[in-house]
């Protein structure tokens, strides 16, 4: 018996690329219906499709969406917590998830050695009380 190899090996990326396309497309249809769907029924099965990640930033997005609603336009763009209509995932990265780190960016590393300087005073001072 003689296999073609190549052959065999076309026949499983042509099938991967399309699971991957039907995949996607499947993704775009549950997005679609979820944001549609007022009830929030769809929930459970746009979160079977995501990562925990993508599930953590969908929900803190869904309630800055949320907070964000009850107060007028004008008025919302004046607060320092107004990122647009949709929270960034940078800003969700930072500030919420829990493996974020001051090493992620060079305003991070800023911050992180204000925070140093910070300490290293606040222990000087302290020392000096004493």
């Amino acid at each position: 018996m003689n296999w073609n190899i190549q052959e065999l090996q076309n026949k499983i990326k042509n099938i991967s690329d399309n699971l991957q396309t039907a995949d996607k497309t499947f993704k775009e249809t549950i997005e679609n219906i979820s944001e549609q769907d007022t009830s929030k029924e769809s929930y459970d099965i746009l979160y079977s499709t995501m990562t925990d990640d993508e599930k953590g930033y969908h929900r803190v997005n869904e309630k800055y969406k949320e907070y964000i609603s009850r107060f007028s336009k004008s008025y919302i763009e004046m607060s320092e917590f107004y990122y647009g209509p949709e929270l960034p995932y940078e800003i969700y990265k930072k500030h919420f998830k829990k493996d974020a780190s001051y090493l992620e960016s060079k305003k991070g590393i800023e911050e992180m050695y204000g925070l140093f300087i910070f300490y290293m005073m606040a222990a000087s001072a302290l020392s000096h009380l004493q």
